[in-house]
């Protein structure tokens, strides 16, 4: 038989106060006039980010792209993740072509 101590006790949550804890978040309408502008920048930022990521992804032949296109574009416009996803993209999802130096000479 399980002792008293080793159950784990989850606490529980009445229906008022779940009510209670979602109306305490804070509306567009309680929000300060300088949170509301950084939040409309953000918002503008990330889309602007994910747009070129499309962009990007679409223009760029499928053998410059680290995995395949379908997943990159898939999860640049589901996912939301404040920016990194797209830069995560451009840093790491395309391949780079060889510099010119790096080039063997031509005969």
């Amino acid at each position: 038989m399980w002792s008293r101590r080793s159950r784990v006790q989850v606490p529980s949550v009445t229906l008022l106060e779940a009510e209670e804890a979602m109306a305490a978040r804070k509306q567009w309408s309680d929000l300060s006039d300088r949170n509301r502008r950084l939040l409309i920048a953000a918002a503008a930022a990330e889309g602007i980010l994910k747009v070129a990521a499309l962009i990007d992804i679409r223009r760029r032949p499928a053998t410059q792209i680290r995995g395949p296109k379908w997943l990159w574009a898939t999860a640049v416009t589901v996912i939301s993740s404040a920016g990194v996803l797209p830069v995560s993209y451009f840093v790491f999802g395309r391949r780079h072509p060889p510099s010119p130096a790096a080039r063997p000479p031509r005969l």
